[in-house]
Order: C-alpha cells, then sequence, then structure tokens
C-alpha cells in the first residue's frame, strides 16, 4: 500500500517537474525551495491583499515527500540535462541531512555551529554577508533585520554576537512557532519606540499563510545565493594569489592559478569575470541602502513604501540573474578541453 502510493506521488511530482522545468520562474527558485515544497505556478499572478500572487507552494511530507518527491524529481532533472552528476548528489545528501535528519551535528548545537561557521546550511547562504563584515557586530542588521533581534544585538554584540546571528539562533532553536511570537514582540516594539511606519506587508510574509503563497518579485532567488557564494570563492582565489604574489613564492602562485577551479576552469582564468561579479555585488548593494532608507523614511505612507521597494528587489534579481549567465556562458565557453 505504501509502495503504491508512494509510486502515485512520485507520478504526479514528475508531472508537475515536467510542467515547471522550462518555467523562468521554477528555474530562479533556490534549491532547497525546489526540494521541499511542490510548485504550483498560476499563468497570471493574481491579486490578494494587495499582493500579486504567483504561485502555490505544497509543502511535502517529510520522508515520503523525499523518497517519492524530491529524489525521483533530482533524478529527472539529471536526466533532462538541468542539473550535473554532482549537483544531483549533493542535493541528495542535503535530504538525508535536513530531512531524513541523518546528520552527524545534533540539533542541540546546529544552531550555533552555524552561526560560528557563518553558513545558514538550511538555506546555504552565509548569515552575515561580506558588507555586514566590514562593521562591528552590533551594527550587522540591515532593514528586514527583527527590531528585537536588533536591540539585544546591541548587548550580545559586545561578545561578538550580532543582531542577524540573534535571529539565526533564535529561529534555529525555536521553529516556526517561535518567529510568530517574535514578530508580536517586534510589532510591540516598534508600537512603543515609535518607528516609522513600515512597508505594506506581502502576502508571503505573513503567518502561516506566507508558507504557502508566493509573490511577485520573490524576495530570494538562487542567483542571489549563486552571486555572493561566487564572489567569495573568488576573493579567495585572488587573496591566495596576492599573498604568493607579494612573498615571491611564484612556483606556489603559479600551481594555483593552473588548479582548475570549482566553475571548471583554472583559477586564474576564473578571476576574469571578478569585475563583473564584483560590479554585480556592489550595485545590489546601493539597492539595499536605497531600501533601507525607503524603510526608515517618516513621510512615506506603507503601500508607496512596498511599491518602490518590490521595484528595487524586482531590479536586484534582474542585475544578479544577467550577471551570472553571461559569466556562466563564458566559463563554459572556456573550459579546457
Amino acid at each position: 500500500t505504501v509502495g503504491a502510493k508512494g509510486m502515485m506521488i512520485a507520478m504526479a511530482s514528475l508531472a508537475l517537474l515536467l510542467r515547471n522545468k522550462d518555467d523562468e520562474r521554477y528555474e530562479d527558485l533556490e534549491d532547497w525551495d525546489k526540494d521541499t515544497y511542490w510548485h504550483v505556478f498560476l499563468p497570471e499572478p493574481i491579486e490578494i491583499g494587495g499582493s500579486n500572487v504567483s504561485h502555490v507552494r505544497i509543502p511535502k511530507p517529510f520522508e515520503v515527500g523525499v523518497i517519492f518527491g524530491t529524489m525521483p524529481e533530482r533524478i529527472a532533472l539529471n536526466l533532462l540535462g538541468k542539473d550535473d552528476n554532482d549537483k544531483t548528489f549533493e542535493r541528495f545528501l542535503w535530504s538525508l541531512r535536513e530531512t531524513l535528519a541523518f546528520d552527524p551535528i545534533p540539533h542541540a548545537v546546529a544552531p550555533a555551529q552555524e552561526v560560528f561557521a557563518n553558513w545558514d546550511r538550511f538555506r546555504e547562504s552565509p548569515i552575515e554577508s561580506f558588507s555586514d563584515q566590514q562593521v562591528s557586530n552590533e551594527d550587522r542588521y540591515n532593514a528586514y533585520t527583527s527590531p528585537t533581534a536588533i536591540q539585544i544585538g546591541k548587548l550580545t554584540g559586545r561578545i561578538g554576537i550580532s543582531p542577524k546571528e540573534v535571529e539565526h539562533l533564535w529561529r534555529g532553536y525555536s521553529g516556526t512557532l517561535g518567529m510568530y511570537v517574535l514578530s508580536v514582540s517586534d510589532y510591540a516594539m516598534r508600537s512603543a519606540t515609535d518607528a516609522p511606519p513600515q512597508p505594506t506587508l506581502r502576502i508571503d510574509q505573513y503567518p502561516v499563510i506566507g508558507s504557502f503563497l508566493r509573490s511577485e518579485p520573490a524576495r530570494s532567488t538562487k542567483w542571489l545565493t549563486e552571486l555572493y557564494n561566487m564572489r567569495q570563492a573568488l576573493n579567495e582565489i585572488n587573496g591566495s594569489l596576492n599573498k604568493f604574489e607579494r612573498e615571491g613564492n611564484i612556483g606556489r602562485w603559479i600551481e594555483i592559478a593552473e588548479t582548475e577551479s570549482e566553475f571548471g576552469v583554472p583559477k586564474e582564468m576564473a578571476l576574469s569575470v571578478r569585475p563583473e561579479i564584483e560590479s554585480a555585488a556592489t550595485f545590489n548593494s546601493q539597492l539595499r541602502r536605497e531600501t533601507d532608507a525607503i524603510i526608515n523614511d517618516r513621510n512615506m505612507t506603507p503601500a508607496e513604501k512596498r511599491e518602490l521597494i518590490d521595484e528595487l528587489i524586482s531590479r536586484r534579481n534582474v542585475n544578479a540573474k544577467e550577471t551570472l549567465k553571461m559569466v556562466r556562458e563564458f566559463l563554459s565557453e572556456n573550459q579546457p578541453e
């Protein structure tokens, strides 16, 4: 009976994947989102509560969803040429660790370990961005960071725990219910401190319902994550080459320069795309500063703020996607035979 129902889930998952595989909205999703939800995209966005709802997310049921949903989908994406073997294997390991709980790191220490490593393993992205790390611990937050976490972070920053890390630790140890409690605390704090009016909430920012509905433009995409991961990797290559150039260790410099990078080309050649990556990251940082200014403005209405911020989010998404596609094409064309 379990096998028969599992096959029905697998067939439905594959049918939905075949429908979504050429949809750019599906392509833009982060991997964790694809692996934990089924996505039903609407032909045209529907306005609900002032938000343009673009698709519905259906949570996959833990073990059954992984075995009969995620794994068949990843195999199909591999066969269709959308994923390579390394990507398929990586996603299998992620599913085993996150969903089937085959994880050597116990949950009691996992959130703290992630903060120490500055890496959200579930979303596969840094907790603090590169620009965050250029300021003091208590100032590492942005317009989307919980006001409660910001206030706590002003105290814990003295011992090296920033507001973003406070929020991550709370989410990791308290779960979804804890984030609802934090939202209530944030609302009370904004009211008590006479904070500027907040932008109108998008449908995907509401408790509970926000897990099932997504609106445009997407608040996060795989392109944004890949942009900042590539930036970090290129900065590490550049730092290593600069170190051995300064030291006059030409042998080690050549060894590193000729080693194949994670992008399929020698590391020295990979650095040729660094200016484009840095330019895109700088542009997005400017958009982030503009977003912060809009949120802190006391003269705009919540609806006006929401409209302007969504425009900036859209520009940020397009910038990251166009840059990554251009860089990917260049690296693909220059891979050794």
